[in-house]
């Protein structure tokens, strides 16, 4: 029974410094492959510390106790930083609000793989989507590339999805998607057009404010014409391509990399944005 329970406390602690690795590894190493070769050596190690206080008799509830405190100290860790995630997400729904839905779905652990063409790792990042989430129609509406870093936005029935890519050691990586909902949850008319834009802004470029990358999109979808004119701090947007129309109402994707120095969300919230 004793052992029984060491082992479960055990495996705890191993289960949950290698989840903490995998985080830390993720947010902080660009390198696919150095991520790797520090998963493997992190979860050798562990391995190895979990035969030597399983096998070991000596101080073992001394150690063990010791485990527990780890556990516990790396569990609050975990629970900390995705807590962080979250409330930057509610700050965000605090802060801005349109007729627009989102859902975030990033994910690196889908560009493990390496492609030697971009159109290849589009077309494995398609099959993944397609095969979580049993949508078969998407069409390319848009591909734009901000240093080494590709943006490529496709119509999803009644979504917009971006899939982000990076080039790396003359190979192609997914990083993962995000979806934007243009009606549905968004079928209402309850935001100005000027209050949905800042939204979709805040949430496209979510991902840049909190990792510090610059050169991420804001893009989003419109119902106001006067759309094409657009300026973002006195910076006309890229580009603006009619996406679908449905019950007399015409739809715009919008797109820029021109945001005019936006890199926080109080940045966001002072744009000067003009229909």
């Amino acid at each position: 029974m004793k052992n029984s329970i060491k082992l479960i406390r055990v495996s705890l602690f191993s289960i949950l410094l290698l989840l903490f690795s995998v985080y830390v590894i993720v947010e902080y190493v660009d390198s696919m492959k150095i991520r790797l070769v520090i998963f493997i050596i992190l979860f050798v190690l562990t391995a190895i510390v979990a035969v030597i206080l399983l096998r070991s008799s000596k101080c073992a509830a001394s150690r063990i106790i010791m485990l527990d405190v780890l556990t516990i100290v790396i569990f609050v860790g975990l629970l900390g930083s995705f807590a962080k995630k979250l409330m930057a997400i509610n700050e965000m729904q605090r802060a801005f609000e349109g007729n627009n839905g989102f859902s975030f779905s990033y994910s690196k652990n889908i560009g493990d793989k390496g492609y030697e063409d971009i159109d290849s790792a589009v077309a494995d990042a398609i099959d993944y989507r397609k095969k979580t989430t049993n949508q078969n129609e998407l069409e390319e509406i848009y591909r734009v590339q901000t240093g080494e870093k590709i943006f490529i936005y496709f119509k999803e029935s009644e979504n917009i999805v971006e899939f982000e890519f990076f080039r790396q050691n003359d190979l192609y990586y997914s990083y993962g998607s995000k979806l934007l909902i243009y009606y549905g949850v968004g079928s209402s008319d309850r935001y100005t057009a000027e209050e949905t834009i800042r939204k979709d802004i805040a949430n496209t470029m979510w991902r840049g404010f909190e990792s510090k990358e610059v050169g991420v999109p804001a893009w989003g979808v419109s119902t106001d014409e006067k759309i094409f004119s657009m300026t973002i701090n006195e910076r006309k947007v890229d580009d603006v391509i009619q996406i679908d129309e449905k019950d007399g109402k015409k739809y715009y994707f919008w797109i820029t990399t021109n945001t005019g120095e936006i890199e926080t969300i109080e940045d966001v919230k002072e744009a000067t944005i003009q229909l």
